[in-house]
């Protein structure tokens, strides 16, 4: 009985230390979440979309997320107005090396 109660003591001490295992495992900066890293490109094309939504005042930059992976930009947030959405989303196409814009800005 003892010798079955140990056996069921360390079998859920090491299923709870696996399951903390995966917290343990750190990735590299830059790095997603399926283990591939943001390329040079898409850090480029994050970067040109944000400067471009700084110097269009019509764009609330600070209200709207930028992501790029594989060239496709996806966009987050929340804006007052549809017309300030698909203004984002304009300049967002209009940007070198975008392939296509996922618009997910909410209104406010």
């Amino acid at each position: 009985m003892k010798k079955m109660l140990n056996s069921l003591l360390l079998l859920f001490i090491l299923s709870i230390l696996s399951g903390c295992a995966s917290l343990l495992v750190s990735r590299p900066a830059g790095s997603q979440m399926d283990g591939g890293s943001v390329s040079a490109s898409d850090a480029r094309i994050t970067n040109q979309v944000n400067s471009a939504f700084v110097h269009d005042p019509s764009i609330p930059a600070l209200d709207v997320n930028v992501s790029t992976y594989n060239g496709i930009v996806t966009l987050t947030g929340y804006v007052f107005r549809n017309k300030i959405r698909n203004r984002a989303g304009r300049v967002t196409a209009a940007q070198p090396g975008v392939r296509s814009v996922r618009n997910h800005i909410k209104l406010k």
